[in-house]
């Protein structure tokens, strides 16, 4: 039975397991097949493989919505183990217990057992007339085999009435969620167009690997027609059906506003012509050296005080975001910190952190700014083994004190190192970090 108290672990293996499935149609081998969340997850990617295969903006936003869901699911299977976990642990001792231990503890099992389970569950009534005429240890032995199998079916059945009663919930979830995170990434492709140091500060920082000798074999499938086709005719319609390919489309389609088009994709409702092929794809298989990583992890601090309130802040929370999207295409480790007065983390290299950036954003300290809390959570980050080639970004005003010299001490010796400490600087105040940080870009406003 799959065991879900690894939270972090299971999501990162979940949206493994998600794209291999869009990728293969089947799931990786080794696969636990009791695993009662494999079912929801192959449904959604069945229910949104067009638009999760094209590797689009809306393909990552559905990723990113199923990869919410699952987090949700386990989440409620976490809770689960957990109560039941007390249980699992008087069934042990009660198995492993003398027989006078078993004497001592049989009030609290006898009770554990009425109170959970019916007759058809656990004999408990036909167990106790067995102890007055059989060997009590083999009466005990058939009980406790009985009790935990009866638990673990509980478990079970909890699990299943979970996913029954959210299955449509869920499939409604993931379209609702990725055209909400559409609309956040168009308004954050607005603001980069619009102050373009946004996507030059998010090439440039990070330092540089190392590039290891050895090679690292991947392995590329291409799709091939086992005919040359021909261009689509006006013979070759044969119908309008519904769908979501957008070469296909209707060109009423393309005119309707963008949020519609949006739903309608999501919903795979656009109407669109049919042309039904006799070839059928062949795949090829090829096998090439992976593609090296030249930067390395970051840390962002991203100022939420007072001074940053309005256009401020959309603009300092729409270069974390275009930091955060880069750092996880290229499998960047990132760390973030919001700061006013008092600063809070959340480490994005754990992928299940991801599916909360927005709340972490939104749920942030406001008032006064100081830096100290901040540089110091950066600081000690960086003497983390995955962020110690880190680089450090600070997105902020920079209408805040010089650090303490412990601080700053701290500071010029991580540049020492090789950390480069940068900002991005949204206003054009005078301030006190030109000499202390290596490079400060600017957004005037």
């Amino acid at each position: 039975m799959t065991r879900y108290s690894d939270t972090d672990a299971l999501s990162q293996h979940y949206a493994e397991v998600f794209d291999f499935y869009l990728e293969e149609r089947k799931l990786p081998p080794g696969t636990d097949s009791t695993d009662s969340l494999l079912g929801p997850l192959t449904e959604i990617a069945d229910d949104y493989r067009d638009i999760a295969e094209g590797g689009t903006e809306m393909g990552e936003a559905i990723r990113s919505a199923a990869s919410t869901v699952m987090g949700e699911l386990v989440d409620q299977f976490a809770a689960l183990d957990s109560e039941a976990e007390g249980e699992l642990q008087l069934i042990d001792r009660f198995e492993n217990a003398s027989l006078e231990g078993k004497r001592a503890m049989w009030q609290q099992v006898k009770s554990t057992i009425e109170h959970g389970y019916s007759v058809l569950d656990v004999n408990l009534p036909g167990y106790i007339e067995q102890f007055a005429t059989e060997d009590r240890e083999a009466v005990f032995a058939a009980l406790i085999g009985d009790w935990r199998e009866a638990c673990q079916a509980k478990i079970d059945r909890l699990r299943q009435a979970i996913i029954s009663s959210r299955r449509q919930q869920i499939k409604i979830a993931v379209g609702n969620l990725a055209t909400a995170d559409m609309e956040e990434r168009r308004e954050v492709a607005a603001l980069s167009r619009r102050y373009p140091v946004i996507e030059e500060l998010a090439r440039e920082i990070g330092r540089s690997r190392t590039s290891p000798t050895h090679t690292v074999d991947s392995v590329f499938y291409r799709f091939l027609p086992s005919s040359v086709s021909r261009n689509d005719s006006g013979k070759e319609i044969d119908a309008v059906v519904t769908g979501c390919d957008v070469s296909r489309v209707l060109p009423a389609e393309l005119s309707m506003p963008d949020d519609v088009f949006d739903h309608k994709f999501v919903a795979r409702q656009l109407q669109q012509f049919d042309s039904r092929s006799q070839n059928t794809p062949r795949r090829t298989e090829e096998h090439r050296p992976a593609p090296r990583l030249t930067k390395g992890p970051i840390i962002v601090a991203v100022d939420t005080s007072a001074s940053m309130k309005g256009q401020r802040m959309k603009v300092a929370f729409a270069a974390v975001r275009q930091l955060v999207a880069i750092a996880a295409a290229e499998h960047r480790p990132c760390y973030l910190i919001s700061f006013s007065i008092r600063a809070k983390t959340i480490d994005l290299a754990c992928h299940r952190n991801r599916t909360h950036l927005t709340d972490f954003l939104n749920d942030h300290y406001t008032g006064g700014t100081s830096g100290e809390e901040m540089l110091s959570k950066a600081i000690a980050a960086l003497h983390t083994d995955t962020y110690e080639m880190a680089d450090v970004l600070i997105i902020s005003d920079l209408q805040f004190d010089r650090p303490y010299p412990g601080t700053l001490m701290a500071i010029q010796k991580e540049q020492a190192l090789g950390t480069r400490f940068h900002a991005l600087q949204i206003g054009d105040s005078c301030h006190l970090y030109n000499k202390i940080l290596d490079k400060i870009w600017q957004i005037k406003m």
